[in-house]
């Protein structure tokens, strides 16, 4: 039997936006049939110095909020959600961030990314009381 595994991943709008801009951040998670997911929880981490979080929205797929918090001194987000009904059997939105470009980030841009994966700040996936997840793909963004 294959093993199961949902995948995290980061989308934004587009990779390059002006300074003083917003964008949006969807952290979406690829569920399906075979790979359900009851819960779910993302560790995010950003650049100070060039990015900020403005809002930080809950998607509608997991009806229970159980952790929802940004700072922007620190460059950390913290997400989780879950469901005590029946599992999701599809792709979701788990969150959208809306980030506001703060300073110019050259050509290389900046990354925002997951958490290294180390208790507590853990992202991960889960269905049965098992973790499930796979693989995890943050976003970069230049700003200029």
């Amino acid at each position: 039997m294959p093993e199961l595994s949902v995948a995290i991943e980061l989308v934004t709008e587009g990779d390059q936006i002006s300074v003083g801009q917003q964008f949006r951040v969807q952290v979406r998670v690829q569920a399906g049939p075979t790979n359900r997911v009851k819960a779910a929880q993302v560790y995010l981490e950003f650049e100070t110095a060039e990015l900020e979080v403005i809002t930080l929205d809950a998607g509608d797929a997991l009806e229970y909020l159980l952790q929802k918090s940004t700072n922007n001194s620190t460059g950390h987000i913290n997400f989780a959600a879950g469901t005590l009904g029946t599992s999701v059997s599809s792709s979701f939105i788990l969150a959208t961030i809306t980030f506001q470009a703060k300073s110019s980030t050259g050509q290389q841009g900046t990354y925002i990314d997951f958490s290294p994966l180390e208790a507590p700040r853990q992202t991960k996936a889960v269905d049965g009381g098992a973790n499930i997840t796979g693989e995890l793909t943050g976003a970069s963004i230049v700003a200029r």
